[in-house]
This record gives structure tokens, sequence and C-alpha cells, in this order.
């Protein structure tokens, strides 16, 4: 078409109107119709490097606003940012989030963490409806005095993860029964498998030694320098008194007091260790008095404060105290007679991987538990119960030396656990200075 050349005079630049100047033969008039003829608005030629093209749909030449933002976009855009936050969900949630969860003590229903962990969860030993909250890890079954009794324990108490508050549910007196829940293995060398995994004791047991003796220690850091790192993840954990024959439920399960709880057990260990030349650095806050559901959380937090300080610690040891709690309602109190008096007996608890924290050196772990038990089954072979294999780590994939010690169970007195400890510390100041062969 041939290009108009548009031209304007003073006067109709001031009332908007200019004729148009070009071949008006172009253009056919109406008869009758004077005036310069007004040609139809053009096409709206875009250029090619325009990022806001115009949009078919939104009117006659309509361009997008300056954002580009095309109309009805929003929900695409809505679309994306929820994918993604599903994306990072699911990514999170197999980085370990869960582990942290079963880790915590937070309380998920049974039924729920069997979907996340199957294989993984026990049920809690009930009576009356209500779940009793046995604090540590699994036991064997204990018969009641008739094997037959459906009163006697279901084989398994559920751990910190599974079931119950920290103190609720129990009733305000049980009667404590004395019981023998130790290892019948040779070396005490018998596992509760919580894990789909299957390591052989013996083949575990002979692995190379992943943790340093104190020569090695001491060579790289120092005369001194500490090796140990003791702390209580649930440090409110109390005993019952010396010769009680019933157990005070809720007061008497958790007490503020350090010197009546496993902080006190603690406390005795450090002692021996000293003694044995082995540097210790006993963290002694109760990481369960502010908020149970977080106290491996915290805890962990201080185990990298610690490690991040001094390096030169390689054995870290969590105590804790059982809670042993029959469906019939009988608080159990695992004894073992020594020398030196009534001592309680103790259960090594090893974490794997199993539950996503990426673990996945366990086996150095369960290979120091197996090192342990052996020594101190060649001394107190009714001292050790069978070691606890779980799917959470229990904050132990921080050193191969790391490991859960259940000292006794509520239904043991305080000095019982401290004669245990005591012993438990013996074998372990033999293991770290490379004694008997070790």
């Amino acid at each position: 078409m041939d290009v108009l050349e548009k031209t304007a005079s003073p006067e109709e630049e001031k009332t908007g109107t200019a004729e148009v100047a070009g071949p008006a033969e172009s253009i056919d008039m109406p008869e009758g119709v004077e005036g310069t003829p007004l040609l139809p608005a053009p096409s709206p030629v875009m250029a090619e490097d325009d990022p806001f093209p115009p949009d078919p749909g939104s009117g006659e030449g309509a361009r997008h606003p300056p954002t580009g933002v095309r109309p009805g976009a929003g929900r695409y855009i809505i679309m994306f940012f929820c994918a993604l936050l599903a994306l990072i969900s699911v990514a999170t949630a197999g980085a370990g989030i869960w582990d942290g969860i079963r880790t915590s003590g937070i309380r998920l229903p049974t039924f729920l963490l069997r979907q996340v962990f199957p294989g993984g969860v026990t049920e809690l030993p009930r009576t009356g409806g209500r779940p009793y909250f046995p604090d540590g890890p699994a036991v064997p079954r204990i018969p009641s005095d008739d094997a037959s009794d459906p009163g006697s324990m279901e084989g398994k108490d559920g751990g910190d993860e599974a079931g119950g508050d920290e103190a609720g549910g129990l009733p305000e007196t049980l009667p404590i029964r004395s019981v023998d829940v130790s290892s019948g293995e040779k070396f005490g060398w018998s596992l509760i498998n919580e894990t789909p995994y299957a390591p052989d004791p013996e083949t575990t047991a002979a692995r190379e030694r992943a943790t340093p003796t104190l020569a090695q220690i001491e060579k790289e850091y120092g005369s001194g320098a500490p090796a140990v790192l003791i702390i209580h993840t649930h440090g409110s954990e109390a005993f019952s008194p010396d010769g009680a024959e019933t157990y005070g439920g809720e007061e008497q399960f958790r007490s503020l007091d350090p010197s009546e709880t496993v902080v006190a057990v603690g406390d005795v260990m450090e002692a021996v260790l000293r003694e044995r030349g082995i540097g210790v650095i006993h963290e002694k806050t109760m990481f369960d008095v502010a908020d149970f559901s977080t106290a491996y959380e915290r805890a962990a937090a201080e185990i990298r404060r610690v490690i991040s300080v001094s390096p030169s610690v390689c054995y870290v040891i969590d105590v804790h105290r059982d809670a042993l709690i029959t469906d019939r309602g009988e608080c159990l109190r695992p004894v073992t007679g020594t020398a030196e008096g009534a001592a309680a007996q103790m259960m090594i608890v090893v974490g794997t991987d199993h539950a996503g924290s990426g673990h996945t050196e366990w086996e150095d772990n369960l290979s120091l538990a197996l090192r342990l038990q052996r020594r101190i089954w060649g001394k107190y072979p009714t001292l050790m119960r069978s070691i606890d294999l779980r799917s959470p780590s229990f904050n132990e994939q921080y050193t191969k030396g790391s490991l859960l010690l259940e000292v006794g169970a509520a239904g043991n007195s305080l000095g019982e656990a401290k004669r245990s400890a005591a012993i438990f510390a013996d074998a372990l100041a033999e293991e770290i200075t490379g004694e008997n062969g070790a």
C-alpha cells in the first residue's frame, strides 16, 4: 500500500485535525461528501525483538502490561511453587528428617510410624488400655512366675520414639520385681535386632579397630587431651530408693537433682576413667528438662560443639537408665550379684542408618560394643543384656566410638547403677588404653 504523509497546519495542530497528503484517487469518497478522507487504523506492526508481543485474546492490538505477565499466568506460577515445595519436602524427608523425629522422642501414632519405618516400630505393653512409656530400647521376653500368664512382658518396650509421653500413664505405685535379663550367649554376643541388617557378631567383633588408643590420641593431641565425652540426653532419669519394694510412679521417674539421676552415674564413670589416666569431658546438662521431644537434637548440637573444640574426643557415651514395665503393672529391676554387691544389668544400644540418618559406618560402633561385651562378660557373665541394634542413629554418627548405654532400669537403685557404671568404665578404660591385646 502507498505510504501517506500527514501534514498539519498550526490551526490543525490546535484542533487536532490534519489533512492527509497523497493520492486521493486511492480512496473513493461517497458522493456529496467533502473533506479529506480518514484512513482506517493500521494493524499494529511489532518489532521482531519486542519482548511483549500482542495477545490475540486480549483485544484488538492490545499489549501486555509492562511486567510482561500474561493474564491467567498466575495459576502457573502457583502450581510451579507448589510442585517445588513438594519436591523439597520429599527430598528433606529422605535426607533424614524422619530419623530426627524418631530419635527426638516426638510421639507419633504407631500405625503411622509403621508406614514410614516398616519393621522398625514395636508396640508398647499396655495396662487398662493406657500405654506405659518404657524409656529405653527393647528387652528380651521376661516370663512371669507363671510362664503362661498373659500378664508377662510382651517382648519389647518400644523405646523413646514409639509411644507414651515422658511421664504419662504411670499409676501412683507399681510393685518392683527383680529379674535376670542378661545375655545367655558366649561373650554376651546376642543381638536384639530391630533392623533389616544381619551382622554376624563374631565377624563384626573381629573388624579392624576403628577407634584410636590412648597412646595414639596423646601422640597427636598431647598428654591429657580428652578422649571421652560422657553425656546424658535424658539427664533427669532417676532411680528407686535402696530396698524399695514399690515404685513411686511419675514422681519418682525423673528428678531435677543431678545427684539422684544418671548424671550421678556419669560421675562414677568419669572418676574411674580419670584414675586410669584418660581425659574426660562430662557434660551434665539435662537435655530432656526444657523439652523432652527435642532432647536428642540439643544433645547432638552439644556433641558437635565439643568435638569441634576438642577433636581428640573419640569416644562418646550417652548414659541413660531404662524403664521396664510389664503389661500387668510391674516395674522390673534387672539385677545381678557381684563381689561388690548387687549391680544393675546394663545394655548397649547401637544405632544404624536404617532410619535415614546417613550413619553408614555403624558397624564400627557395633564392633566396639561387641568388644566391650566380651571384656565385661569375662569377669561378670550376667551383667550385660543383649546388645540392641536399632534403626535410629541415636547421635552415634559423630564418632566411631559412640554408644548409648542403659545402666539399669527404673526399678534399680542408684547404688546398683553406680556399681555397674564403675565396671563399664573400667572395661572402657581397658579398651581405650589397649590393655589385654585390644
